[in-house]
């Protein structure tokens, strides 16, 4: 297993979105939203979605193989800019319970 995780960019929007809305289907009940809401937004949605300033999103690739996912966020109101707000983690089932979860909080927390 060779994974590695990095702050994806508005190039990897198609990524992202294919990531984010398997997750949604697969295991609907850890997210705040639903897979027929996100499975609406258009292109440019997806984009600005990667490209808002208060918000980093990281993947998790199996060499290639996009496996996961997890984003912060922090307010955009200027008395809460010392708070960050985890979201969106979720892993492939067949990468659970390897770590992988301690790893995406430590990036988070050091972005």
């Amino acid at each position: 297993m060779d994974v590695s995780i990095r702050q994806i960019n508005k190039c990897d929007w198609q990524i992202f979105r294919s990531v984010r809305l398997k997750a949604l289907k697969t295991d609907p009940n850890v997210f705040g939203s639903n897979f027929e809401k996100e499975s609406k937004l258009t292109d440019q949605e997806w984009r600005d979605w990667i490209n808002a300033d208060n918000c980093c999103i990281f993947m998790l690739f199996d060499q290639q193989r996009p496996i996961g996912m997890t984003g912060i966020f922090t307010s955009e109101k200027e008395s809460e800019k010392d708070s960050a707000f985890f979201w969106g983690s979720w892993l492939e089932p067949e990468y659970r319970q390897k770590g992988l979860s301690e790893r995406m909080y430590k990036t988070r927390i050091k972005w």
